[in-house]
């Protein structure tokens, strides 16, 4: 394992961590802020349901109520559940019932209204009332998706799992090719650290929606836990083949941390490049690769300056491990060669001149006609 410095696990507690991003994609995928936080102990007092002319007179004196036509067919029931939700929202509780109940008058049949009116009694703190309108929503249209999850979401809220999951069995007998009842009922197992049936559940998912984000997460996150990096680094390539999900700069980190603990070190540094490529202020990153570069500068002492910027860079930026570990840093920056003048180059040597070609010996002088001849000969007399 690395050391507490350099592990992954380490290293990734600074972002969200895996429990954190996977309650959070149950949240998502339960359509309820806040859905696996436990609900408060102390209840709240009931609200009481006004009706009538007490309920108008109430709420009359609230001015954000927007002017809506009077419907007059079943089919505009809409309208009034439109208005109704925006009084929700609004906080005007009452006065949203009270659309809800002209919605439900025009359309008994409409799963929206139940699920609205649910929502309500969940802000008034009426408990019973928000289970009944679940009940019905769901005894008349057990083949909605959205029914099943919101019940599901207020039961996690109430801290209330065994029920929870109970509803997301039902709801996959009901649907069993609906990716985010698994992904629901998966990030439960999370919960409860039953890694591979949560992991099960993340493929079920990726099976039925290839893309879909909260399944992918719930496998890498699922595979993180089980400390299988190198499933957990193919689950991440899986997802950074998909195009929508190329500039998600964590991913990266979150492969380069996988790849470090699997001992490849280029690759995991290739990965932390595009991380700053997309993220050029993301510390963690610059602390990893920076540690990474100073290893390497053990066998390459040319990469020692390049780590020590990349650890002063994240030092900057607020990384106390960066600062640490720049304080006693593990390579030295070799010196610069010095100068030396470059040699003259030696002149030529003059070449000698070249011997003169011997002459030849001149022709003898011919004989005088005068000169003897022979020793013998008469001298002739003039």
């Amino acid at each position: 394992m690395l050391a507490k410095s350099e592990d992954p696990k380490h290293q990734k507690s600074e972002h969200k961590s895996p429990q954190k991003r996977t309650l959070a994609a149950l949240a998502a995928i339960l359509c309820l802020v806040g859905a696996v936080i436990p609900a408060h102990s102390q209840q709240r007092d009931p609200v009481q349901y006004e009706t009538g002319p007490a309920l108008i007179e109430r709420n009359n004196s609230r001015s954000h109520e927007m002017p809506v036509a009077v419907p007059q067919s079943q089919s505009d029931w809409k309208v009034y559940y439109m208005r109704a939700d925006k009084l929700r929202l609004a906080g005007n509780f009452n006065a949203a019932l009270r659309d809800f109940d002209l919605a439900q008058a025009l359309n008994p049949n409409a799963y929206e209204i139940y699920l609205g009116k649910a929502r309500t009694y969940d802000k008034m703190g009426m408990y019973q009332r928000v289970i009944a309108n679940y009940d019905q929503a769901i005894a008349m249209h057990p083949r909605q998706e959205q029914v099943w999850l919101e019940r599901a979401g207020f039961f996690l809220r109430q801290n209330k799992m065994p029920q929870a999951a109970r509803d997301l069995e039902e709801g996959l007998r009901y649907l069993p090719n609906s990716p985010n009842l698994y992904v629901a009922r998966g990030a439960l197992y999370f919960q409860r650290k039953a890694y591979g049936r949560a992991l099960s559940d993340a493929d079920a998912a990726l099976q039925r929606n290839p893309s879909m984000f909260q399944a992918h997460q719930l496998k890498t996150d699922s595979l993180l836990m089980m400390n299988d990096y190198a499933a957990y680094e193919m689950a991440l390539s899986d997802m950074l083949s998909h195009p929508q999900y190329q500039q998600d700069a964590e991913l990266y980190f979150s492969r380069a941390l996988a790849r470090f603990e699997l001992k490849r070190i280029s690759p995991a540094i290739e990965d932390l490049d595009q991380t700053l490529k997309l993220q050029p202020k993301a510390h963690e990153a610059l602390h990893l690769r920076g540690d990474l570069l100073m290893r390497q500068a053990k066998a390459q002492p040319e990469m020692c300056a390049f780590a020590l910027k990349d650890l002063k860079a994240a030092c900057k930026l607020g990384n106390k491990q960066a600062c640490s570990q720049l304080r006693k840093p593990s390579c030295k920056v070799p010196p610069k060669p010095k100068a030396t003048p470059k040699p003259v180059a030696p002149a030529a040597e003059a070449e000698a001149p070249a011997a003169p070609a011997p002459q030849s010996a001149p022709a003898a002088a011919p004989a005088s006609p005068t000169a003897p001849t022979s020793p013998s000969a008469p001298m002739i007399k003039p």
